[in-house]
């Protein structure tokens, strides 16, 4: 997920309480890795695609991944610009 945001110019930092949200939703041994996909696919990938797509993001951004208070989804927020994103 790093390198594609980092592909379209932006740095992304995950929060803690993200990567616990997408763990829970995630987790489900009786399907291995398949559900973590999903549910990074669901309230991270998705969401934050069409976040760039309507402008909300622009090129040299720096986005930050919380988890919604008392929600199961996702928030993105701009914290500022970014001198150069790695390649």
């Amino acid at each position: 997920v790093q390198q594609m945001v980092a592909d379209q110019k932006l740095a992304l930092e995950i929060t803690d309480a993200a990567r616990d949200l997408i763990a829970v939703e995630g987790y489900d041994p009786a399907f291995g890795a398949r559900p973590l996909k999903r549910a990074m696919q669901n309230l991270l990938l998705n969401p934050l695609s069409s976040a760039v797509i309507e402008g909300g993001f622009v090129e040299g951004d720096h986005v930050i991944v919380d988890r919604e208070a008392g929600e199961d989804r996702l928030g993105f927020k701009r914290a500022g610009s970014v001198a150069a994103v790695a390649d």
